[in-house]
């Protein structure tokens, strides 16, 4: 007896201590459901202050996205499940965090997920409707195991979100209430059975204790390594949501209420009444967050996380479903309504900091990185909100002569343009600069290529990347870039904006066009001072730095003669030498 209570004892100090850690930090990635295994939705860094939308897309063109999603590594992982056509592919993919970019697609048995995936040691742990939970390579998205958990998924399969510590993975299946524990090779090491649970239903960890929603209905607290109950404390209806850890509480949401448990011994601290759903409560300084269904409309309420007192409550443009993520001071969700939108609420007063409509129902829950929260909807986009690059991006000089070359558009079709276009001025630019180019031509017999994606912004909602030769001397063009023709002298700028705003006020390249319509038998050229060009002679081969804006593509031809030293620029820093054909 003397051994167990000791035990406890320093399991209980162990508890504490790691509840009482800071939020998890964004730049980390964002790598479980809520950000953590105790799922405070609690997460350090950045949040977007406005509804700047820097992509959205659909993975496979099909489905709903109902899970959140996980961001690990520069990657964005996220579930889809069908929709009411039961069309097309679904699965889990894995998108680049820069632009949306599908990397690769895991079909999950063919009919995808709803589950929140789970990051560790490269691998991707996530459910399927098939009643699986599945182990895939986070590199190239390879099945490396799946298990069967849930023998009887009906329609949401395993929905559960896993949670990953210690070599060990745990997932519940909700058609028996069972949490099942398993072994990094998938092997089942055991299970506790409770009867039918929500089927979105998540387990939430202390380290060494597990706590979940039974079916009784009870919160269920066992042991992490044998899941042998340590106790259960009944609630006053259904569970509905995930449990969320804080200090010494974990607390739970039912079809009737919110209410705080004493996590040691499962006494319960406080309850306060609210119509709850599958939203589980994030808390952050010191309040708790947690949404509810209130007919057509829902509400985002803010408790005090100690005795339950409410603090404020916004009513929302729907029912809420979503689970709130706090992030620098704000709280994101969406409301499950078919004109769906997304927020951002001022965590500390409730009020509205901004909105973005989605014109679909919203399930899925925020997750956030670097700055950049990630939300899907059930028009099967994920989207990607965060700060609005500003200001000069580039601004140089380029060459430009009379060939032609080709650039091939996402479609995989290959065009050939002039080089002296605003495009072949915007390719060059990309060139010597290394910037990242896609051209989309899915308007072309209207208008021509479009520029899709520049250093790493993506046209995405309102905003777009659009040009204007001469601002603001000259209108707009009402042609693609491939379109028009530049004259020796001509100014193009290529601004990330909506149709309302100037060039001038939104981030942008700048490009000075040096247009050459037919290459001159001798080229002047001002270069760096360089050593070798003291005792260069005709036909030699220099390493200099061009000082005007050619590149060596365009020198290829040229050969030179000499260069033009005198005993004045011997010394200077600069030198000018003569090129001819």
């Amino acid at each position: 007896m003397r051994t167990i209570a000791a035990k406890e004892m320093a399991l209980a100090l162990l508890f504490a201590l790691f509840l009482l850690g800071p939020a998890v930090q964004s730049s980390a990635g964002f790598t479980t459901f809520q950000g953590d295994n105790q799922r405070t939705g609690n997460v350090s860094g950045e949040g977007p202050d406005e509804p700047n939308l820097l992509w959205s897309t659909n993975p496979t063109g099909h489905g709903y996205i109902g899970a959140a999603a996980a961001v690990s590594d520069g990657r964005v992982f996220v579930s889809n499940w069908p929709d009411m056509t039961f069309k097309g592919e679904l699965g889990l993919a894995c998108l680049d965090v820069k632009d949306g970019k599908l990397l690769w697609l895991n079909h999950l048995g063919g009919k995808g997920g709803a589950s929140t995936p789970a990051i560790s040691d490269g691998k991707v742990f996530v459910g399927s409707l098939t009643g699986d939970i599945y182990c895939l390579n986070a590199e190239n998205g390879e099945t490396v195991w799946n298990k069967t958990v849930d023998k009887n998924p009906k329609w949401w399969g395993v929905a559960s979100s896993p949670l990953v510590q210690d070599g060990q993975i745990y997932v519940m299946s909700f058609s028996d209430g069972a949490i099942h524990a398993l072994s990094l090779e998938g092997e089942e090491l055991w299970n506790l059975t409770t009867g039918e649970v929500q089927p979105f239903s998540s387990i939430a960890s202390s380290g060494q204790r597990l706590y979940f929603p039974g079916g009784d209905p009870a919160l269920y607290c066992v042991n992490a390594s044998f899941g042998d109950l340590i106790w259960k404390a009944s609630a006053d209806a259904k569970i509905t949501a995930t449990p969320t850890l804080w200090e010494d509480l974990a607390i739970i949401v039912t079809e009737k209420s919110i209410a705080a448990f004493n996590a040691s011994s499962g006494e319960e601290v406080w309850k306060a009444k609210i119509n709850g759903t599958m939203s589980s409560p994030a808390v952050a300084f010191g309040h708790v967050y947690v949404g509810s269904d209130d007919g057509s409309k829902g509400h985002l309420r803010c408790f005090d996380a100690r005795n339950g007192s409410l603090i404020w409550a916004v009513e929302v443009s729907g029912p809420l479903k979503s689970s709130p993520l706090v992030v620098a001071g704000k709280v994101y969700f969406g409301t499950n309504i078919d004109a769906g939108m997304f927020y951002a609420i001022n965590a500390l007063n409730g009020s509205v900091v901004w909105t973005y409509p989605a014109n679909e129902y919203i399930m899925s829950s925020a997750s956030a990185s670097d700055g950049i929260v990630f939300m899907g909807a059930d028009d099967g986009q994920l989207y990607a909100f965060g700060s609005q690059p500003k200001g000069l991006i580039w601004e140089g000089e380029v060459m430009l002569d009379d060939k032609s070359l080709n650039i091939t558009a996402v479609s995989g079709k290959t065009y050939e343009i002039n080089r002296t276009t605003a495009l072949g001025a915007l390719v060059e630019a990309c060139e010597e600069t290394g910037m990242n180019l896609s051209i989309n031509d899915s308007l072309y017999d209207l208008y021509g290529l479009q520029v899709e994606s520049l250093a790493d912004y993506r046209a995405a909602g309102d905003r777009s990347w659009r040009f204007w030769v001469n601002f603001p001397q000259e209108s707009m063009p009402t042609s693609g870039p491939d379109f028009v023709d530049l004259r020796d002298g001509d100014r193009v700028v290529f601004y990330y904006a909506d149709r309302r705003a100037r060039p001038d006020e939104a981030p942008r390249l700048e490009i000075d066009a040096s247009v050459l319509l037919k290459r001159p038998e001798a080229l002047f050229l001002t270069v760096s001072n360089h050593p070798q060009i003291k005792d260069a002679s005709a036909n030699s081969t220099l390493n200099v730095t061009l000082v005007s804006p050619l590149t060596a593509s365009n020198l290829s031809s040229y050969d030179l003669i000499t260069p033009l030293l005198d005993s004045q620029k011997r010394n200077s820093f600069y030198f000018d030498i003569l090129l001819i054909k």
